[in-house]
């Protein structure tokens, strides 16, 4: 019998249908995630930070007020204080790491680096500027 991930409904053998079922099983969960996590990326709306600003000279990135960051298939929001972040160099990002398909309203954290952290570091970095 058939049977379907949860959030993408990729389909995949039943238990008693492949010798290989545990390591297939786990491939196509781990496909299911990362699509999961591409739609609900394109899903995102962002609002609040108040007046946002940009220093050229100093690379400081500024906001007055808490950003949201809804996420709309689960009707939840991720939430980050007002602040700033220093992005000294070309190329630097600021991100931030979300819980994928929350069930609750929370606060993430953020993070400045050269690079965001790929599949192998998680699923959860999601960029929010970069200096270019």
């Amino acid at each position: 019998m058939t049977e379907h991930t949860p959030y993408v409904r990729h389909p995949y053998p039943g238990v008693g249908d492949d010798p290989w079922f545990d390591g297939f099983e786990d491939l196509v969960r781990s496909l299911d995630v990362v699509d999961f996590a591409a739609r609900e990326d394109r899903h995102l709306v962002f609002s609040g930070g108040g007046t946002v600003s940009w220093d050229a000279v100093t690379g400081l990135f500024s906001w007055t007020e808490e950003i949201q960051i809804l996420a709309a298939i689960t009707g939840r929001q991720w939430t980050i204080p007002a602040g700033s972040a220093s992005l000294p160099n070309t190329g630097s990002i600021w991100y931030a790491s979300i819980p994928r398909a929350p069930t609750m309203n929370m606060q993430v954290a953020t993070v400045v680096a050269n690079t965001v952290p790929g599949l192998a570091g998680g699923n959860e970095a999601l960029a929010l500027v970069v200096r270019v």
